[in-house]
């Protein structure tokens, strides 16, 4: 990746993806000021924009728009933080490592049937504290208080809160269930 002016460049170089944003050979482009993730896809000449803070409304509105024959809401959400100390060195670069827990039901209702689907995770993360001030797209999650997705955001933005500063060099996820 490349950083400046909290913008920055993430290369895709190798992804267990076949297909999507993030496949090899695909790049991510932030734009701090803007808030937006611009996704380029050099091999099919295409390129997605994504406006952050426009995400969780469009979210609200589509379900508003359902007029009540289909509702998406998040219920039991729990987001913790451990603090596991120093972690190992990554690019020569010192990092503190942190392991954060969710947990979620997402119940989903359509036409009055209800479908309820658990969801819980695992991610240890490596920050390097001395590159703070740059900007990773993955490393902070962005904060959507409406919404389906808002306890969920909420929790989360509280729990990054707790963390140093940096950037997130490492970042591994164990999805249960």
């Amino acid at each position: 990746g490349q950083f400046q002016g909290g913008n920055s460049r993430l290369d895709i170089v190798e992804s267990a993806a076949p297909v999507g944003m993030m496949t090899t050979g695909t790049y991510m482009i932030t734009n701090g000021s803007k808030g937006t993730v611009t996704s380029v896809d050099p091999g099919k000449r295409q390129y997605t924009v994504i406006d952050l803070a426009e995400l969780g409304k469009t979210a609200t509105d589509m379900q508003a728009a359902l007029g009540g024959m289909a509702k998406t809401e998040i219920a039991d959400v729990k987001v913790g933080l451990e603090d596991l100390g120093p972690g190992e060195a990554l690019d020569g670069y010192a990092t503190w490592k942190y392991r954060l827990t969710q947990s979620f039901t997402m119940n989903m209702t359509v036409m009055g049937r209800t479908m309820s689907t658990p969801s819980a995770s695992t991610t240890d993360v490596w920050i390097a504290p001395q590159l703070d001030g740059l900007m990773n797209p993955n490393a902070r999650p962005p904060v959507s208080t409406t919404g389906p997705m808002a306890a969920l955001t909420t929790q989360y933005a509280a729990v990054y809160g707790k963390m140093r500063k940096g950037l997130m060099l490492k970042q591994i996820t164990t999805s249960e269930g």
